[in-house]
């Protein structure tokens, strides 16, 4: 007697190799699936850690013995104060191509164009890593957005 659960392909050619065949391309998508979430899932980790990112955090220039206040963690802390230390408010930009090729893997969608798409994702990461850079700062090395953006805004508003 055959087995009860026919798969489409199984039921239409009636081999085995069709049936796993079918098997592995459906725990392919699975594991594409899977990937892709993790993806999010990092991307939204790294966010919260840079979200948080504090000087008197500890790292590997400085050990303090006070309280860690990243949300992530010590691990988070550690992450965070490398991509600033080399990135600054750049590594913001590292965030949301991860999240969207994580996005295309659950939607199932194919990548086109891999090399030209890295090759702008870094180009845009040093961008924005020099954009950044040219923010006014404050008398304790803090970067100061807020002024950068209304200066921006009073340059854009001249007659």
């Amino acid at each position: 007697m055959p087995p009860v659960c026919y798969s489409i392909t199984y039921a239409m050619l009636g081999s085995h190799q069709a049936h796993m065949s079918e098997w592995w391309y459906m725990k392919a998508w699975t594991v594409r699936e899977y990937t892709g979430l993790g993806l999010i899932a990092l991307s939204g980790v790294v966010a919260a850690a840079l979200m948080t990112w504090s000087v008197q955090d500890p790292n590997f220039s400085y050990a303090p013995s006070g309280p860690i206040h990243n949300v992530i963690g010590y691990p988070g802390a550690i992450g965070a104060d490398l991509l600033m230390q080399t990135l600054g408010l750049g590594s913001i930009t590292l965030i949301l191509p991860i999240a969207v090729w994580g996005w295309r893997m659950v939607s199932h969608r194919d990548f086109d164009r891999e090399p030209l798409r890295f090759g702008c994702w870094v180009l845009c990461i040093a961008i924005a890593a020099g954009f950044a850079s040219c923010w006014p700062q404050t008398p304790n090395g803090r970067c100061r957005p807020d002024l950068a953006a209304l200066s921006a805004m009073h340059w854009l508003a001249r007659p």
